[in-house]
């Protein structure tokens, strides 16, 4: 029989992300908080599944629907990643525009820009050096 410790189970966040590919190119957000380009999406409410959850923050955020994909990359968020000092998982789905002609609704209170970032723009992108590497392994596996 297995003792459970109390106290000793992961306790944290999950921020679901979407990587969203459009002719060669992949949406990023300028994210009004810490003034980094970001994948779009946000956290997990206690009371979604994670399909749910990441429909409603793509909504909010962008103002529109995308289909979703398999997870992408997986990481445990560390210093200045912790907004709430809680602990959190970072998981980044592949997703696509549900209507790729939509215009985009974005959330000015949590975003500032959108932009489409292609292979060139990576290197000079004010990001997160984790997204950086996801940015530069797609282009490189993905060069035209």
């Amino acid at each position: 029989m297995t003792v459970e410790i109390p106290g000793s189970h992961w306790i944290g966040e999950i921020d679901q992300k979407a990587f969203i590919v459009q002719d060669g190119k992949v949406l990023m957000c300028l994210d009004a908080f810490v003034r980094k380009w970001d994948f779009p999406g946000g956290r997990l409410h206690k009371s979604e599944g994670y399909e749910e959850g990441f429909a409603r923050e793509i909504r909010e955020e962008l103002g529109i629907e995308i289909v979703l994909g398999g997870p992408r990359y997986v990481y445990l968020g560390e210093g200045e990643r912790f907004y709430s000092g809680i602990p959190r998982y970072y998981i980044i789905f592949d997703a696509t525009l549900k209507d790729p002609s939509a215009k985009f609704t974005v959330a000015e209170d949590e975003i500032l820009e959108l932009k489409w970032i292609g292979a060139g723009d990576v290197s000079d992108l004010a990001t997160w050096e984790e997204w950086r590497e996801i940015l530069k392994g797609y282009f490189k596996n993905h060069a035209s």
